[in-house]
């Protein structure tokens, strides 16, 4: 079972994870008061201020540093926000709630305190509490911390947008960018970016995101791996990852992916230098992920396969093919590229893992084909990418971060089960002196070289606090 722990993890690190249609009644009532520290570089001066929250409601006033009065965001203030921007589109949590601030010089400085009512979800605060005892207990790890630079990234579209919906005159079925469900009323190469991250996820890879301007040898320097959905990319963009796979890098592609320029034109660069060429096709429309249907069954080295929603076509793919559909027609094809290479699907791997899920578990989905897992990470295995954390169980993520004092190491359960002993192995660079959990005390390690070695029980999450030796 879940706790309110995990999901407030959840929330720190990933927050568009955690989502659910909203009401007025999932809304927590709180007040909120603050006050000026400092304005225009000085402290506050002897001026009067005030504070609104972006809907209709009461404002408070003060002078100088002086604290408000408290602001109550009852119910009149949560039906208007859940009706107002960006809430209508977002259909999930987070809410954005704003606190407009009135007398301000350039610039200002604003504290402010927030306490929920007890009457409202009261039975939530002792796990609130608990919640934030966890992340207390590992402030002085969490707070200086800093992630490791990951080796794994996946391409943030950007050109292919403009040309989503050129043929329909009021495109309704594409929700703009403050759209946090991308498994609906989306694109296919959008929601396969959402899809494939969740299975490297689980898959306990750490990921980055880059933009279309990163795609040279030089911005793509830090990555081994990069998955590219989106099916236009700028001619000097496509050159770019053409000389990056030379230079040594793996790149996953899906079905449409890199096949046109940023104007919408064909671009055969990729193409070209990959040999590997797909039969144009129409980007997919995607009312529900969940509702797609199945378009091929598939085999390969990696396990068995269901595609849903979009199977592309390669009529030239003798060379390289590892995976096949049950028709004998190429699935996913393997070709040396330079120092580097491409692994490209024929099909839609994210969108068929999230439509894999067989159950749920408070509300989150569960029971996720682990081949199609095991495909999706395969290129990460196949570039040797060596992750911080490594786990002897699957869906359990594992974000370090590291600083002077030593490294954090969060772990969230994502199976919907306790683990009775999970085993990691943690790469630090420096000598440990202690490791904790903070849910359970000190913990019994082993240190060869940069690898801590380790074993505990999981219930929904915890987190690890390895102390650096002095």
């Amino acid at each position: 079972m879940r706790t309110a722990l995990f999901y407030f993890l959840c929330l720190l690190i990933c927050p568009a994870l955690v989502q659910a249609q909203l009401t007025t009644e999932h809304v927590p009532s709180f007040q909120v008061r603050a006050r000026v520290t400092s304005a225009g570089n000085n402290g506050p001066r002897d001026t009067e201020y005030s504070f609104r929250y972006g809907v209709r409601g009461s404002t408070a006033k003060t002078k100088g540093h002086e604290w408000s009065e408290w602001l109550p965001f009852a119910r009149e203030q949560i039906d208007a926000t859940l009706k107002g921007y960006p809430a209508i589109y977002m259909k999930g949590w987070p809410i954005v709630v704003r606190l407009v601030v009135g007398g301000v010089v350039d610039p200002t400085v604003v504290e402010a305190e927030l306490k929920f009512d007890e009457s409202e979800k009261a039975h939530l605060l002792p796990k609130i509490a608990k919640a934030h005892a966890v992340i207390g207990a590992a402030e002085d790890l969490l707070w200086p911390g800093r992630r490791p630079q990951p080796q794994v990234a996946i391409l943030h579209p950007r050109s292919a947008q403009v040309w989503d919906a050129q043929d329909i005159a009021v495109p309704h079925q594409i929700r703009d960018a403050t759209n946090t469900q991308l498994n609906r009323a989306t694109v296919d190469y959008m929601a396969e970016v959402f899809n494939l991250y969740l299975a490297l996820q689980h898959a306990n890879v750490p990921v980055d995101f880059v933009e279309e301007d990163d795609l040279s040898p030089q911005g793509l320097q830090p990555y081994g791996v990069l998955y590219v959905t989106e099916p236009n990319l700028a001619e000097q963009h496509q050159r770019g990852l053409v000389q990056w796979m030379e230079a040594g890098g793996t790149l996953a592609t899906v079905s449409g992916a890199a096949t046109r320029d940023c104007y919408n034109e064909p671009c055969s660069i990729l193409r070209e230098a990959t040999g590997i060429r797909e039969q144009d096709r129409r980007r997919l429309l995607v009312a529900d992920t969940g509702k797609l249907r199945d378009v091929g069954q598939g085999t390969g080295p990696m396990g068995e396969f269901t595609a849903v929603g979009v199977r592309g076509k390669l009529p030239d793919a003798a060379e390289g093919v590892v995976a096949t559909f049950e028709d004998g027609a190429p699935a996913i094809v393997r070709r040396t590229v330079g120092k580097g290479e491409i692994i490209h699907f024929a099909w839609m791997p994210g969108l068929s893992y999230w439509k894999s899920s067989r159950d749920k578990c408070d509300g989150l989905p569960i029971g996720f084909s682990e081949s199609i897992r095991n495909w999706i990470t395969w290129p990460v295995q196949l570039a040797e990418i060596e992750n911080p954390v490594v786990t002897d169980r699957a869906l359990v993520e594992t974000p370090v971060l590291i600083s002077d004092a030593g490294a954090a190491v969060t772990l969230l359960n994502w199976t919907g089960d306790s683990i009775d002993s999970l085993h990691a192995e943690i790469h630090v660079p420096f000598a440990v002196k202690r490791v904790e959990s903070v849910r359970r005390g000190k913990l019994s390690f082993t240190q060869t070289g940069q690898r801590v070695e380790l074993s505990l029980p999981l219930d929904a999450a915890d987190i690890l606090l390895l102390q650096k030796s002095s």
